[in-house]
């Protein structure tokens, strides 16, 4: 453990970088505190070993779900554009179709 600057001492643990922050007030720390926090870091880690290896298939199963839902989305909103669409130029065509009568209604006024 090496100190670093702004009062934060290295743990270094299978290739990740641990810190912790060491107070100035108490930079003569015991190799106790030290254990304890070792033992915290290494208690995490293999919690976080078991939980990867148990949720793997759970996630392959997560992700079969997630890309069907996500298929399922994108046919129906395909399908939604295309109604769109289609509802757009129905809109135009009525709209016209109300110009029209307009005109025809105002040239039968005069």
């Amino acid at each position: 453990m090496s100190k670093e600057k702004g009062g934060y001492k290295k743990y270094k643990k299978k290739g990740k970088l641990r810190r912790a922050y060491d107070d100035d007030s108490s930079s003569s720390s015991s190799s106790k505190d030290d254990e304890e926090a070792n033992l915290c870091f290494m208690v995490k880690e293999e919690s976080e070993s078991s939980n990867v290896s148990s949720s793997s298939s759970i996630n392959v199963e997560n992700y079969s779900q997630l890309l069907e839902a996500f298929k399922e989305t994108h046919e129906e909103a395909n399908r939604l554009a295309l109604l769109n669409n289609w509802l757009e130029n129905r809109v135009k065509n009525l709209e016209e179709e109300l110009n029209n009568s307009k005109t025809d209604f105002e040239s039968l006024e005069c």
